[in-house]
């Protein structure tokens, strides 16, 4: 009886991870789609071809800062997923909470692409991935301080830890919304940094820390 119950538990959470898995490979994928390549005359100079290229220059951008930023998402959610014992139902809801907002990414990266200059497309990038990351933060507060899915060997301090790392994130974005009162390119200098920002932060390691 308890390995059936065991197996369903494994079940489902090899269930969320492979949605999961999936959600962030569509919207990758759906990224990349909004870079094409310019239209160039038949007769084109160099000149004219060098301008075609830098007119594709911001969808370039948008999609590196937005792509780093899905595959971060990723990459911590498989972290913390090699955490869990189970999962429950309001763990599922959470995580199909933060599926929703990142399937979301594509449309404010291709409307900043398009319109890097208005404030209100920059604006709504950072609305966006404030969202995300808010999402994010509250799955994760909900698995490591309101239930008990965790490995036994993820101590307290070690979740105090990692929840202190990403609480920064929504703050971040906050202030990079708030930034586009100033100057919008200062807002995307913001969402430039923030990802590179947590690629270099240490992660939190799967060891029970005294």
């Amino acid at each position: 009886m308890i390995k059936k119950i065991l197996s369903r538990e494994n079940s489902a959470l090899q269930r969320m991870d492979a949605l999961t898995d999936g959600v962030f490979a569509i919207v990758a994928t759906l990224l990349v789609l909004d870079v094409r390549v310019p239209d160039i005359p038949p007769n084109h100079s160099h000149q004219e071809l060098i301008q075609s290229l830098i007119k594709v220059l911001p969808s370039l951008i948008a999609f590196a800062f937005s792509f780093l930023t899905v595959i971060i998402y990723w990459i911590n959610h498989d972290h913390i997923s090699q955490w869990l014992k189970h999962t429950t139902p309001n763990t599922k809801y959470l995580n199909l909470l933060l599926l929703f907002w990142i399937c979301l990414i594509p449309f404010p990266t291709k409307f900043i692409s398009e319109y890097p200059t208005e404030q209100v497309a920059v604006m709504l990038y950072g609305l966006e991935l404030m969202m995300v990351a808010i999402t994010g933060n509250i799955l994760f507060w909900y698995m490591a301080f309101r239930t008990d899915i965790l490995q036994d060997s993820i101590s307290y301090k070690t979740r105090k830890k990692y929840f202190l790392k990403i609480i920064g994130g929504p703050i971040l974005y906050l202030l990079s919304v708030i930034m586009s009162f100033v100057s919008v390119y200062i807002s995307i200098a913001l969402y430039v940094l923030i990802p590179l920002l947590f690629v270099i932060l240490p992660k939190a390691e799967l060891v029970n820390e005294e």
